[in-house]
């Protein structure tokens, strides 16, 4: 935590869309979000531009990003959302990019911190977290510490094999997967997001009502697993 005159730029990179905002006052303000850019690059001189447009005395920057993120060494690994993140130095590049203290960590372990910093679980000890959009992320809490693994890998339950078909958590049980499947279906010509199909299911669109409800089943099949398998 910083000193309440010292904001840090706080950003979210994820497979669909990069959240950023303002952490000051032990409040997050100034938020806002632009879509995820094809290429590193692009996604630097945006990321770049965001915190000269603050005009702000920032003292730190910290990022969540999807994948195994190894905070020592600042690099990530392994299969994720965004896969041009992966195998560089990009701690070390960021800090150079910003001219300022950078950290990383992966998505679902921040949030899950978060959760047992000040939200669901502040007054439990062990924990596991499921983080779903483009895909289905996770984090397993151990009295209150992170359990990452040798690999910086532990609580990613969105690769849980779930048919005989191979197809995985991630691929079944996230929304915005369920959305492109509806617009599959229905030969649609634009682009479906997740809020749209709830909207139409609400509104009695049964094939809309189909695609949600296999979206449940398949998050609370993945969930129940997981409490049988390591209850927390």
């Amino acid at each position: 935590m910083t000193n309440q005159a010292e904001p840090l730029l706080v950003i979210d990179i994820g497979g669909t869309t990069v959240k950023y905002g303002v952490w000051a006052d032990d409040q997050l303000r100034r938020k806002n979000r632009f879509d995820t850019p094809a290429s590193w690059p692009e996604l630097l001189a945006k990321l770049t531009a965001v915190k000269a447009s603050f005009k702000l005395p920032f003292v730190g920057v910290a990022v969540s990003l999807p994948g195994g993120v190894d905070t020592v060494v600042g690099k990530i690994s392994g299969t994720s959302a965004v896969n041009y993140l992966n195998d560089f130095p990009i701690k070390a590049t960021l800090r150079t990019a910003f001219g300022m203290p950078v950290t990383i960590q992966n998505d679902a372990n921040c949030a899950a911190l978060a959760e047992a910093w000040l939200g669901n679980a502040k007054d439990v000890t062990d924990t596991l977290f499921l983080i779903v959009g483009t895909g289905v992320g996770g984090a397993v809490t151990r009295n209150g510490e992170l359990i990452t693994g040798p690999d910086h890998f532990a609580g990613e339950f969105g690769y849980m094999v779930m048919t005989p078909a191979n197809e995985t958590l991630s691929q079944l049980g996230s929304p915005v997967r369920m959305a492109q499947r509806y617009q599959r279906l229905r030969e649609l010509p634009t682009a479906m997001t997740a809020e749209d199909v709830f909207d139409l299911a609400n509104n009695g669109d049964t094939l809309a009502q189909q695609c949600v409800g296999d979206l449940l089943n398949w998050l609370s099949l993945g969930a129940y697993n997981l409490y049988v398998g390591l209850n927390p």
